[in-house]
């Protein structure tokens, strides 16, 4: 059985988890403990603050990422590669690696210990909107803004790959949870469905009216994604629609229960 919920901007959010004071050299990172989903960093607005942030994840897992944006006058180099501005994180399933992305449009891989292990140059001029790792932690997905090409990193053999969806609209990347399936969403409510062991592609039109804005996969492998057009779907691997439900406000989230048999989706009046 799958459940449905809907919840809104009053729900409080968890209260990060407690980690130790830490400090990161100028330009560095520091990752410490488990991984997490990716985030997001913002700078402040303070300009005494700005030079290093501080993030932590929710409380089932256990990190602080400490982020410099001053320039590097010690040549650390890939460690300040990504120049001023947002930055996004992701860690592999088995936390041995750390996936970041910022301004200049360059994937740094680097190890627990902040050790680089790979670097990813992106085509183009769209920043990085998204870092997906695959639940067997084999490929890393990128996603650019305006490009209809999604960059695969290989873990096991270090190697990079591009996977043409045909669709410069993506707006949205999802590995499923238990199988080989990457979920794409478009900005047009179209989805691709593609197959890493098979590598074939399954296009799905219509699934949405609006945007694709997110989604997530169960154990039982199905699909739920949630859209500008105030609608949750849930779909097999195959993309076939089983089940559709409206919501009154339009749902920007969409998360997966632990016993990944219950998706709940937040909306926002």
């Amino acid at each position: 059985m799958l459940c449905i919920a809907s919840g809104g901007p009053s729900s409080p959010p968890p209260p990060p988890c407690p980690a130790p004071p830490t400090r990161a050299r100028r330009g560095q990172h520091r990752a410490i403990g488990r991984h997490g989903p990716g985030h997001r960093l913002r700078p402040p607005s303070n300009t005494a603050a700005a030079s290093q942030l501080r993030q932590s994840c929710a409380p089932c897992c256990r990190l602080t990422i400490l982020i410099d944006t001053r320039p590097d006058p010690e040549g650390l180099g890939w460690a300040n590669s990504h120049g001023r501005g947002a930055v996004l994180f992701a860690w592999h399933p088995t936390g041995n690696f750390l996936a970041t992305c910022g301004q200049n449009r360059i994937v740094n891989i680097v190890n627990r210990q902040g050790e680089p292990h790979a670097e990813i140059p992106l085509d183009g001029t769209g920043k990085c909107a998204q870092l997906e790792w695959s639940a067997d932690g084999e490929l890393l997905a990128v996603l650019q803004a305006g490009s209809p090409n999604i960059t695969l990193w290989d873990a096991n053999h270090s190697s990079v790959s591009s996977l043409d969806t045909g669709t410069k609209d993506i707006s949205y990347i999802c590995w499923s949870r238990t199988g080989p399936q990457l979920a794409i969403g478009t900005a047009k409510g179209n989805l691709v469905i593609y197959n890493k062991k098979t590598m074939k592609k399954v296009q799905v039109q219509g699934k949405h009216v609006k945007k694709v804005t997110s989604g997530g996969w169960t154990s039982e492998n199905k699909l739920a994604l949630c859209s500008e057009d105030r609608q949750v779907t849930i779909s097999n691997a195959e993309g076939d629609t089983l089940h559709q439900a409206p919501m009154k406000q339009e749902p920007t989230d969409v998360q997966v229960a632990r016993d990944q048999e219950s998706v709940s989706a937040c909306t926002v009046k």
